[in-house]
């Protein structure tokens, strides 16, 4: 990353993300860099995200594997090796559904400038609340100072 002239970092929010006194902006690589003026920015969006879908299968084959239990308790007859395996079968896939949900969840930051590309932040998971809204309050505080001067 080049500065301008005059032109100090002030955070490194990813190893991609940079903020400065006069612009923020996001390098992937050769490939594909993305900088927005501060002046610029007219919203900033944080988003958490999270596939629902995986969390409804997983309550789903809960649900599933209770109803099975239930039965196989009132019918002892039932209980032979093939209606355990899709018992045990069914509220495995209802763990490996849950944890696939909470692995994906995440957030996202999209600052949009007064026309042009959207930049997109997909911040990792390791990354704190708090953290996320430092960054938010330093661009915020950085472009206050860049209009008012």
């Amino acid at each position: 990353m080049t500065l301008l002239e005059n032109e100090t970092k002030l955070d490194l929010f990813t190893e991609s993300v940079f903020l400065t006194n006069y612009r923020i902006m996001q390098e992937n690589g050769d490939s594909h860099k993305i900088f927005i003026f501060l002046e610029k920015i007219s919203s900033i969006e944080m988003r958490r995200k999270s596939k629902l879908f995986f969390l409804l299968l997983g309550i789903f084959f809960m649900v599933l594997g209770l109803v099975l239990s239930v039965a196989l308790m009132i019918e002892p007859a039932w209980r032979d090796d093939e209606e355990l395996a899709v018992l045990g079968i069914t509220v495995f896939l209802g763990i490996i559904f849950f944890i696939i949900f909470f692995l994906t969840k995440g957030s996202l930051i999209t600052i949009s400038p007064d026309g042009g590309k959207n930049l997109n932040i997909k911040v990792s998971r390791k990354i704190t609340g708090e953290r996320i809204e430092e960054f938010l309050t330093k661009i915020q505080n950085a472009k206050l100072a860049r209009t008012m001067s």
